[in-house]
């Protein structure tokens, strides 16, 4: 398992390194010039090219992401703001814990919530609950995020005066723009525990634990659900990722200095730096994500656990006959 890991973080890197070419290149060609945002329509040519000549954007292209990179491997250092000549890395230090203090809860509430209704769906199919539970889930799923948070906004900030409307000094900031975020969550959650347990109790190995006699409680909890989860927690890590860039709208509605709201910033002034600082901690985000689902499926399934350590065993087996001979 440990080999399996290590040869996990060792992909990320090339992965990184094509993100952040990819990356490098489309800013390199995408039309307009950070000078002129920065200087404003005002300035000389003289002034421009002075600008673009320090900031190192008159180089060619591999000298400038050579350089980019020698910095990130080297000084962990990202660069400056064309904008504000603040460090990106402090930026990112500072916007992303926010991020993450959103997506988390999101995803653990999701889940919690989610799966319980899913499986209380699947466990009554076609039942009273089953068709209120569909009915949420497509409610859901369908109420637009940006609506959903002004109505919380009119009953718990506006009439009720129980939370504050805006901003981002403490932790009861993040009660509205949480369950705004919730909901749809929820919702998604529901709808693939739900499809996921009624595909697994069609399954033979449940037609043989009723015929043994044991309950209907241990049959959904260890057999049906444990099958089940890994599908559900593929979505929850992928929805993880999606939260940690996609909080946008609830960002922009409650003046939250998150990650979402600093990259679509720095875009509209053409902040090259600050845009590839915060791609790059989004995909190894994403990607530390993907691993550690990977792990999770280790421990769900047996099977997936053991192929780990037969690979692990094969391997040393081959060394050791290597040695011998």
């Amino acid at each position: 398992m440990i080999r399996y890991i290590v040869k996990r973080l060792l992909a990320m890197i090339p992965v990184l390194i094509g993100v952040s070419l990819l990356i490098f290149f489309l800013l390199y060609i995408a039309p307009g010039d950070p000078a002129t945002v920065a200087l404003g329509d005002s300035a000389t040519k003289e002034e421009l090219l002075a600008w673009r000549t320090e900031h190192g954007l008159e180089d060619p292209f591999f000298v400038q992401y050579g350089r980019y990179m020698w910095g990130i491997i080297s000084r962990f250092d990202f660069g400056n703001s064309y904008i504000t000549g603040r460090s990106v890395s402090e930026s990112l230090v500072q916007a992303f814990p926010i991020t993450i203090f959103l997506a988390f809860p999101v995803t653990v509430i999701s889940m919690i919530i989610g799966m319980l209704l899913g499986i209380l769906s699947a466990n009554h199919r076609n039942s009273w609950i089953d068709a209120v539970a569909r009915v949420g889930g497509m409610l859901g799923v369908s109420i637009p995020g940006f609506w959903l948070s002004l109505m919380l906004i009119l009953l718990l900030a506006v009439k009720l005066e129980w939370l504050p409307v805006s901003g981002w000094y403490g932790w009861e900031y993040a009660v509205i723009p949480i369950l705004s975020m919730s909901l749809y969550a929820i919702a998604m959650q529901m709808r693939m525990t739900r499809s996921c347990m009624l595909e697994c109790q069609r399954q033979d190995y449940v037609t043989t634990a009723r015929a043994k006699g044991q309950s209907e409680r241990k049959i959904t909890y260890h057999h049906i659900l444990r099958n089940a989860l890994i599908p559900i927690v593929t979505s929850s890590g992928q929805h993880f990722g999606f939260m940690l860039g996609g909080s946008l709208v609830q960002e922009q509605i409650f003046s939250i200095p998150a990650l979402g709201i600093l990259m679509v910033t720095a875009i509209n002034s053409r902040d090259y730096p600050q845009i590839r600082g915060s791609v790059l901690l989004l995909a190894f985000t994403y990607s530390i994500v993907n691993l550690l689902v990977d792990i999770l499926y280790a421990y769900l399934d047996p099977r997936i656990k053991a192929q780990y350590v037969n690979e692990g065993k094969k391997k040393h087996r081959v060394n050791k006959q290597a040695e011998v001979s």
